[in-house]
C-alpha cells in the first residue's frame, strides 16, 4: 500500500509514516507546493491530507482536495486542526473513501487506513480491469469507421459501452457468489426499472434500519414503458414473509423430512426453477433488504409520481422510494414468473396431492 501525506510540518505526521514503513508499506511526505509532482510520479493507494499551511495560515490543503476529487479520485483521509470547521462538498460528502479527522491522535489515521485497505485493493484491481476494458471496447471502433454511414456519437458511446459491460462477466465474481449479487445497490439508473424493489414510506417506517418484509414490493411494469413515460400507473407486487416462499418448513436441527428428503435440497431446487407456484423468494441485502417473498397474486397500483427514486428524493408526496434494482438475469426470472402467473390460464388452488395420487395410483 502506498500512502502519500501532504503537510508542511513533517514531525507532527512523522508518526504515521514510521508505523506505516514499519510495516511494509510505502509512505512518503510533501508540502502542499510539490502534491502535484508527487502524486503523479508516486501514484498513492491513499492520501492523508492536512488543510492549512501554518507558516502562511491559508486554506493551502483545498486546492489540492478539489482536485483529487475532481480530476482523478483518491482516498483521502483530512486530517488537520481545522477538521472540525471544514466541511465536505456535498457531492461527495456520503463518499465511503473520505474521512475528515482532527488532529492529534495519529491512531484513528491508522485505524481509518486499515479499514480501508482491503477494498482499496480491490478497486485498485477494478481500475486495471476498467481500462482492460476500455481497451477492448475500442476494437469496436474499427467497425464504426468502416460504415458508409457513420453513426451518431450517442450510437457508438452505447456499443462501446455494452462492450465494457460484457468484458464484467459474472465470471468474474467466482464460483459461489452470495445470493444477493443479484441486487444493483445503490440504484443507478435515472428512471424506474422493472423489478426494483421499493420500500413503503408511512408515519411508522424508520428508513435508516432494515424493515419487515411486508414494508416492501417489486415492480412489474416493463422498463422500456417507464423509460419512455408511456404510463403514469406502476404495477408492483407486494412482497411478505420469507417462509411464504416454500411449504417446506425448517425446523429446529430439522434438516430432513419424516422421509429423510433433505428440505434445503428441496428449497434449493425450488429458488433454481426461479418461483413457486406464484412466489418469488428474495435475498437478503445486508442491512438493506431483509429476506422476502415476492407474493405475484397480491398486486397493486401506483402513481409513478408517487415514488422516490432514492431516500434522498423523498417528498411529502411519495408513499414509496427505491430501495435496489434487480440485475440481470434475476430480473428476466422475475418478469417471467409474472407472465406465467398473469399472462394465460392459471390453475386455482385445489387439492393437488389428492389429484397427484390419483394419477400415479
Amino acid at each position: 500500500m502506498r500512502c502519500l501525506i501532504v503537510d508542511d510540518n513533517i514531525d507532527v505526521v512523522k508518526g504515521i509514516k514510521d508505523t506505516l514503513e514499519d510495516r511494509n508499506d510505502i509512505c512518503q511526505i510533501c508540502d502542499f507546493k510539490d502534491f502535484i509532482k508527487h502524486e503523479s510520479e508516486f501514484e498513492p493507494d491513499i492520501i492523508v491530507l492536512d488543510l492549512k499551511d501554518d507558516a502562511d495560515q491559508i486554506n493551502s490543503g483545498d486546492p489540492i482536495f478539489n482536485r483529487i476529487i475532481s480530476q482523478r479520485f483518491i482516498p483521502t483521509i483530512i486530517f488537520s486542526a481545522i477538521a472540525e470547521m471544514y466541511s465536505v462538498p456535498d457531492e461527495v460528502s456520503s463518499h465511503p473513501f473520505i474521512e475528515v479527522l482532527s488532529k492529534g491522535d495519529e491512531d484513528e489515521v491508522i485505524k481509518c487506513i486499515d479499514k480501508w485497505i482491503p477494498y482499496i485493493e480491490t478497486v485498485k484491481t477494478f481500475k486495471e480491469q476498467i481500462n482492460s476494458s476500455f481497451m477492448e471496447s475500442l476494437k469496436a471502433l474499427g467497425t464504426f469507421m468502416n460504415l458508409g454511414d457513420k453513426p451518431e456519437g450517442s450510437v457508438m458511446k452505447y456499443m462501446l459501452n455494452k462492450r465494457a459491460n460484457q468484458f464484467f462477466d459474472i465470471d468474474n465474481v467466482g464460483d459461489n457468489p452470495p445470493a444477493w449479487i443479484e441486487y444493483l445497490y445503490p440504484p443507478m439508473k435515472n428512471h424506474l426499472l422493472v423489478a426494483d424493489i421499493l420500500r413503503k414510506i408511512s408515519e411508522e417506517t424508520d428508513l435508516d434500519k432494515v424493515g419487515q418484509a411486508e414494508e416492501y414490493a417489486i415492480i412489474l411494469t416493463p422498463s422500456c414503458d417507464m423509460a419512455n413515460e408511456k404510463t403514469n400507473k406502476i404495477l408492483i407486487a407486494q412482497c411478505t414473509k420469507k417462509s411464504d416462499f416454500s411449504q417446506t418448513k425448517l425446523g429446529k436441527d430439522q434438516i430432513t423430512d419424516k422421509n429423510g428428503k433433505n428440505k434445503i435440497d428441496r428449497v434449493a431446487k425450488e429458488l433454481n426453477t426461479g418461483y413457486n407456484s406464484s412466489k418469488v423468494a428474495l435475498p437478503e441485502l445486508p442491512s438493506v433488504i431483509p429476506y422476502c417473498t415476492v407474493n405475484l397474486k397480491l398486486l397493486n397500483q401506483v402513481l409513478s409520481s408517487e415514488i422516490a427514486l432514492s431516500k434522498e428524493e423523498i417528498n411529502d408526496n411519495h408513499k414509496y422510494y427505491r430501495v435496489a434494482s434487480v440485475n440481470s438475469p434475476f430480473r428476466e426470472q422475475i418478469v417471467w414468473a409474472h407472465m406465467i402467473n398473469s399472462c394465460r390460464p392459471g390453475m386455482p388452488n385445489r387439492d393437488m396431492v389428492t389429484w397427484a395420487k390419483g394419477i400415479l395410483t
